[in-house]
């Protein structure tokens, strides 16, 4: 009985008019959104595969930078110690 109430209702609301879709076309439309996840997955798959080697990329280009700065810094106190001490040495003179 609560099969029939469900039909009933099913197709009073129907925007169709009351027409069940066909099994045929509902079968053909899951079976292309199924085609269009695992696209979306495999889509998916390779973004990741594309942002870890990104992030690595990044973090080395960083690691670069780091090292950049810290050389800098160690010729700037170099040059800072030079010129301090020839302040020192033409003091003495």
């Amino acid at each position: 009985m609560m099969f029939r109430e469900a039909v009933e209702e099913l197709k009073r609301t129907e925007p169709s008019g009351g027409v069940l879709p066909h099994t045929k076309r509902l079968e053909d439309e899951i079976k292309g959104l199924r085609e269009q996840k695992n696209k979306l997955i495999a889509d998916n798959k390779n973004i990741d595969k594309k942002l870890k080697e990104y992030n690595i990329v990044k973090e080395n280009i960083k690691e670069i930078l780091e090292i950049k700065s810290e050389e800098k810094q160690q010729t700037e106190q170099v040059q800072i110690a030079r010129q301090n001490e020839k302040n020192k040495n033409e003091m003495q003179l």
